[in-house]
């Protein structure tokens, strides 16, 4: 959620900032806070937590070091569940940030004729969505008491929103462009459940590795998404010169992207805690 909000900071405000300070001063401010905010993460994670808890560290770095990390990656790559969350995740958030960070702007500029600012405030109802999507998915999965079946409406849902692009050949009316960004945002603020998912399936010592395992589904969709799109659209700019055309072939990756996704979250194996737990700690 923290980071859908970086990048809603990251949309308008940001273009508003190089407006005012011009893009030098603009990415220089931002690479002073980026510093900034990671000596302060260096403090309160790593040496506040050393000098409060001194004895208590030792003792736990000495226990995670008995296990040998190769054979715990070794039981994560041959584990059917660690596959389900990556493919998940390579589903969910692939299409959102791999189109999202490259191809949205250009996208508004091209098809709707929209100046950089308002294409960029298309990027922001998508974030906004994200933001609220990942409280509000966690939720209805508590209060639901699972997490696949809400993750699996979620995925179809983001399927079906892909899938209207190419039922109006990448080109659907305005107002509806703004709601498919919004629900594709939601969606994506939904891939919290995958870790969710991830601490309900395997133990702490490999919760961190399989997190890592799941989330690079999700970076390696986001990085194969605009290649791929932007290979689509060179073809047919130099076949036949439509730009129109290649966004209506383009958006057949995302579409495939979100059937892999469908596909891992079906496969997952749910736990789900036991019911005699419930009365014990109401009481």
């Amino acid at each position: 959620m923290t980071g859908s909000l970086g990048f809603l900071l990251a949309t308008v405000p940001f273009s508003a900032w190089i407006d005012l300070l011009g893009w030098r001063a603009a990415f220089f401010s931002a690479g002073i806070a980026l510093c900034l905010s990671g000596i302060l993460l260096y403090i309160v994670l790593v040496k506040k937590p050393r000098q409060l808890f001194h004895n208590e560290s030792v003792t736990v770095k000495d226990e995670t070091q008995r296990e040998n990390i190769s054979l715990i990656l070794k039981r994560i790559v041959l584990n059917r569940q660690a596959w389900a969350l990556f493919f998940c995740h390579f589903g969910v958030v692939g299409g959102y940030v791999g189109f999202i960070s490259s191809w949205a702007v250009p996208y508004g500029m091209n098809m709707y004729d929209l100046t950089r600012s308002d294409a960029s405030q298309l990027v922001m109802v998508g974030l906004i969505g994200a933001l609220i999507g990942a409280p509000l998915t966690s939720w209805i999965a508590s209060r639901l008491g699972t997490i696949k079946r809400p993750y699996v409406i979620v995925h179809f849902i983001i399927l079906t929103s892909w899938s209207a692009f190419l039922l109006f050949k990448g080109n659907p009316p305005l107002f509806m462009l703004i709601l498919l960004f919004f629900i594709i945002g939601f969606g994506f603020g939904a891939s919290a459940l995958t870790f969710a998912v991830v601490r309900q399936s395997f133990p702490i010592k490999e919760s961190g590795l399989v997190s890592g395992f799941a989330n690079t589904g999700g970076f390696l969709s986001a990085v194969l998404l605009p290649g791929i799109f932007g290979k689509v659209l060179d073809h047919f700019q130099s076949v036949s010169g439509s730009m129109t055309e290649g966004y209506s072939y383009g958006f057949i990756i995302p579409v495939i992207f979100s059937l892999i996704g469908l596909f891992g979250v079906s496969t997952i194996k749910e736990i789900r805690q036991p019911e005699s737990a419930e009365p014990e700690s109401s009481v």
